[in-house]
């Protein structure tokens, strides 16, 4: 099993269903995680061979790039464009936390993780 992981990616983004959260960009923590079974011929001299990890930062970035009201949206758009891409994944987890979260008093950050498993 090979596991390819894009760790707190900084993105701004317009998600949100606050008063001015759809307006000004703000910013999100993102991180991936894509497991997969290599190929047992593989021998890794080649980006065929496994996951292009710049592509999935590009596809992360594209889907972050479309506001939407909910976290848990995003992150499944991510997950769905992620497995048509590479069809080998058998597993995702995205993770998207909002860094300044228009709360009350509120000091951190706040987000969701969505996992999915898949069967090939």
């Amino acid at each position: 099993m090979v596991t390819i992981e894009l760790k707190d990616l900084l993105l701004y983004s317009k998600h949100g269903i606050f008063e001015g959260e759809p307006v000004l960009a703000a910013p999100f923590e993102v991180s991936v995680i894509l497991n997969y079974q290599e190929d047992p011929e593989s021998v890794f001299f080649q980006l065929s061979e496994t996951i292009d990890y710049a592509a999935v930062f590009e596809i992360v970035k594209a889907q972050m790039d479309i506001p939407s009201p909910l976290l848990e949206q995003v992150a499944l758009r991510i997950s769905i464009k992620l497995k048509e891409t590479y069809p080998q994944i058998l597993e995702s987890v995205v993770s998207i936390y909002k860094l300044n979260p228009p709360v009350r008093q509120f000091e951190g950050k706040l987000g969701i993780r969505l996992h999915k498993t898949y069967s090939n």
